[in-house]
C-alpha cells in the first residue's frame, strides 16, 4: 500500500532555472524547488533567454504547502508547511545527510 505523497506536485515556473529566495538578512539563497513554491516572502526566477541573455525575473507565482498542491494566502514569512511536525521530520532528514 502506498502512503505520503504519491502525487505529481505542480510547479508553475520553470523548475531548471536558478531558482532564489530572499533570506532574512537581505541576501539570496538558491534553493530546491520544493523549496522555492513553498515559500511566503521574495523569490526570483534566472534563467537564459532566447538570445542567450541571463535574466533575472522577481516570481510572484502561487505559494504551496510544503509536499502538497494545496494553495495558501499565509503571510506568515518563511516556508509553509503542513503540521510543525512535517518540519521536524524533514530537518532530522537533512542532519542525517551529513
Amino acid at each position: 500500500m502506498k502512503r505520503g505523497n504519491t502525487g505529481k506536485l505542480i510547479y508553475p515556473f520553470k523548475i531548471n532555472s536558478c531558482l532564489e529566495i530572499k533570506l532574512k538578512n537581505g541576501s539570496w539563497a538558491r534553493t530546491t524547488e520544493r523549496n522555492f513554491r513553498s515559500f511566503v516572502g521574495d523569490r526570483r526566477i534566472s534563467y537564459l533567454n532566447s538570445e542567450n541573455q541571463y535574466v533575472t525575473e522577481p516570481f510572484y507565482g502561487p505559494v504551496y504547502l510544503y509536499g502538497t498542491n494545496t494553495q495558501t494566502d499565509s503571510k506568515r514569512e518563511g516556508i509553509q508547511w503542513v503540521d510543525e511536525r512535517e518540519r521536524k521530520i524533514l530537518a532530522l532528514r537533512e542532519n542525517d545527510r551529513k
